[in-house]
């Protein structure tokens, strides 16, 4: 919490960050008596659908860029791109990116935009 990338942060962005931390699955691994770690089995798996975050309270645009910013400052990954028009959805991964955040090390990424052509599209000079 101490981290600046954290501290940049604001309220929806934070909500939606512990939503991805909640929605993690763990494996303990023993070593005799000893936990020895724990493995997030589900990393690079992890859903948060837009309803889920509209039953928080979020609006979709807001819902859309806390991913956004979650994603520019380092705290999560889109894994795979979902297209609600084909109802696949979304995946993330939780990242530790954020570690290295305002460093030469830190690794920027943003989201791919979409161009969408829906409809009939007219070719003009085309027979």
């Amino acid at each position: 919490m101490s981290s600046a990338a954290f501290r940049e942060l604001n309220e929806t962005q934070i909500r939606v960050l512990m939503g991805f931390y909640q929605r993690r699955q763990f494996a303990t691994k023993r070593k005799g008596e000893k936990v020895r770690s724990k493995e997030v089995l589900n990393n690079g798996k992890i859903t948060f659908l837009y309803t889920e975050a509209e039953g928080l309270g979020i609006s979709k645009t807001a819902f859309t860029r806390a991913i956004d910013g979650l994603l520019s400052h380092g705290f999560i990954d889109i894994t795979f791109s979902g297209e609600g028009l084909y109802r696949s959805v979304s995946l993330y991964a939780v990242s530790t990116r954020w570690r290295n955040y305002g460093t030469k090390a830190f690794e920027q990424k943003v989201r791919r935009k979409r161009r969408r052509e829906v409809g009939f599209v007219r070719s003009y000079g085309k027979t």
